[in-house]
């Protein structure tokens, strides 16, 4: 930048763009754009007039170089012994093969375009299914479906994805007389990880008396399910979703502590805002009835928040922060009602959360805060079940 002429023609102000700042959608002008006097800035400059895309030494992904370390990492209690809850948090995750059965509805549609997306941050394959329900009537014998009708399904299928770049993506036709029994069937043939599925929201008795494959899922599937609920908001006109500010309630369970895993590392993969919270439930017993005089409710439930608090700030590894905003807090109330509220605070755009295995009857009754939240959500609950 010695040439007098050539100072004298760079000195005018021109717009630079960052390298290797953190993306984030609603503040990249702010963060990547700037405007620069090239000759202040720099002592030389080189031009290259043809360039091509820049190929990595090895053939391994982001993702693939992720699985080989822990997401949570540290996570043992503050005496160095691991209480076996947060050691399990540390395990890592991986989703490969991601299935959405679709119906051609609206909500289908909607889950469709938030399986993409998760298909595109893990590099995972995706396949769309739809079952053609061939149960026959009392007198009638089942119905087959034709050579044209299953041409004409694939053809609404492809139509359904709608933009879908840089994702491997299969569409598969089946026909059966049970349709959760056929998506579990799929799941495991297909080595599934991930379930995305949307809800058609019935509720009341429409909903008790034809049921939901939904909820059948929940209660029978073994493999992480995404709810996308019929008021989860539409894809946008390239077809993306967006995830930026994610839920994940802790119970301090191992399934609360799985449910964590997974949103860190989605919050991770998709730059978003994450808060952690818990719920606490004081027995109404205590509210109702007149303790003893020297019970002071008030003082244990501050104990309960602060401590509370500090576990879950223990379970978040500073390595995490890194990639993405955590934040941690602590509600009282029950527990399906406050993360449904913090939830609408927060205008959360994915729930993540943990069930334990059940019993015979939760699964004949299922009235559990999963099956309310994923009911009441107005965005989609992502649920990771944990073995008995």
């Amino acid at each position: 930048m010695t040439d007098p002429d050539l100072r004298s023609a760079l000195t005018g102000p021109r717009l630079e763009r960052a390298i290797g700042v953190i993306y984030r959608p609603d503040t990249e002008r702010a963060s990547h754009y700037f405007h620069a006097r090239l000759p202040h800035q720099f002592d030389a400059i080189i031009h290259i007039d043809t360039t091509s895309a820049v190929r990595p030494l090895e053939t391994w992904s982001r993702h693939e170089v992720d699985r080989r370390r822990p997401i949570l990492q540290g996570c043992e209690d503050r005496e160095g012994q691991g209480s076996g809850l947060e050691g399990r948090a540390g395990s890592m995750i991986a989703i490969t093969h991601i299935l959405c059965p679709v119906d051609f509805s609206e909500s289908s549609t909607r889950a469709a375009a938030y399986a993409i997306a998760m298909a595109k941050w893990y590099e995972a394959r995706l396949t769309l299914l739809h079952v053609w329900v061939n149960q026959g009537a009392v007198d009638l014998p089942p119905i087959v479906l034709g050579v044209d009708e299953r041409a004409q399904f694939l053809d609404e299928m492809r139509r359904l994805s709608g933009p879908h770049e840089g994702v491997s993506l299969d569409f598969l036709v089946r026909e059966a007389p049970d349709v959760p029994q056929e998506i579990l069937d799929q799941t495991a043939a297909l080595g599934v990880d991930l379930l995305v599925l949307g809800s058609h929201g019935r509720t009341g008795v429409r909903r008790l008396l034809l049921g939901s494959v939904t909820e059948n899922l929940l209660r029978r599937g073994t493999v992480p399910l995404m709810v996308v609920p019929r008021g989860a908001p539409d894809a946008k006109r390239d077809g993306t979703v967006q995830l930026e500010r994610i839920l994940c309630p802790v119970d301090f369970s191992e399934g609360s502590l799985a449910a964590l895993t997974y949103a860190l590392s989605i919050a991770q993969e998709s730059d978003a805002d994450l808060t952690v919270m818990h719920a606490i439930e004081i027995p109404p017993e205590l509210s109702e009835h007149m303790p003893p005089a020297d019970f002071n409710l008030d003082t244990i439930r501050a104990a309960a928040v602060v401590a509370s608090l500090q576990r879950l700030r223990d379970l978040i590894p500073d390595s995490a922060r890194t990639f993405c905003r955590i934040d941690t807090i602590v509600r009282e109330g029950a527990a399906y009602r406050q993360v449904l509220q913090v939830a609408e605070e927060r205008r959360s755009d994915l729930i993540v959360m943990g069930v334990q295995g059940r019993g015979a009857l939760d699964l004949l009754v299922f009235g559990s805060n999963t099956a309310r939240l994923t009911r009441a959500a107005t965005c989609p609950v992502l649920v990771i079940r944990q073995p008995n």
